[in-house]
């Protein structure tokens, strides 16, 4: 399942020079999509790094389901303040 453009609903994720964030993806209301990779989409002159992804259970309350999250840590390694959103999905 592929997506694009997946960005916080104030618009898209900010990053200045040198500074890293880690963004969590919960998928399809939380259901195992298996394997799920998300890259930073520049919007506008960018260097974007990602890495550290990740897949995570975490029980919900009663812990009788799970909820998935994915998650990945985006670094802006270009010199100045970045715009961006990601796009990706899981492997075919």
């Amino acid at each position: 399942m592929a997506f694009s453009g997946l960005h916080p609903a104030d618009g898209p994720f900010v990053l200045s020079d040198g500074s890293s964030l880690r963004i969590w993806i919960t998928r399809e209301g939380g259901q195992d999509l298996g394997a799920q990779w998300a890259q930073p989409n520049s919007i506008g002159p960018a260097t974007l790094q990602v890495g550290e992804f990740a897949k995570e259970r975490r029980p919900d309350p009663g812990g009788r389901s799970f909820t998935v999250l994915y998650w990945c840590t985006v670094t802006n390694i270009g010199g100045f303040p970045a715009l961006f959103d990601l796009t990706g999905g899981g492997n075919v």
